[in-house]
């Protein structure tokens, strides 16, 4: 029992945590004197093949996306289907604003902390009778 919660424990502290954070938050750059369009263009060229993104559109539809490449018109990307990438188009005229999925240190943290916490608890009272009595019904 504790191998196995140190275990679990290790796997969050590898794994981390990830949020979806507005790209211009995300650390590239917006220049004020640019339109919309052309700011989101500058953006895209800065990002990464394999970044993931949430791209709200004009339309009010929102897609979930690996990032491949851009040109100045379109952003070609991936849907992120589990067992294929089905290529999309989206052109960037439609594009109203874009999320990228970055690391997120404090949510990381606080997990992490947590998942210490109970493993901590359950470690110290496993030796005890605290559990005695306690059964998880099975349907």
């Amino acid at each position: 029992m504790k191998t196995l919660l140190l275990v679990l424990w290790l796997a969050f502290l590898g794994v981390g945590c990830k949020v979806y954070k507005p790209i211009e938050k995300a650390g590239y750059v917006t220049d004020q004197n640019l339109s919309h369009f052309e700011n989101i263009q500058r953006q895209l060229m800065q990002l990464e093949t394999g970044q993931k993104l949430q791209v709200f559109l004009k339309n009010e539809k929102q897609v979930v996306v690996t990032f491949q490449k851009t040109d100045p018109k379109t952003l070609f990307a991936n849907y992120n289907l589990p067992k294929n990438h089905m290529p999309v188009e989206i052109p960037i005229q439609e594009i109203e604003s874009v999320k990228v999925s970055k690391f997120s240190l404090p949510l990381t943290g606080a997990l992490v902390a947590v998942g210490g916490i109970v493993a901590v608890l359950i470690w110290d009272n496993s030796s005890s009778n605290w559990f005695e009595g306690f059964t998880i019904p099975l349907p």
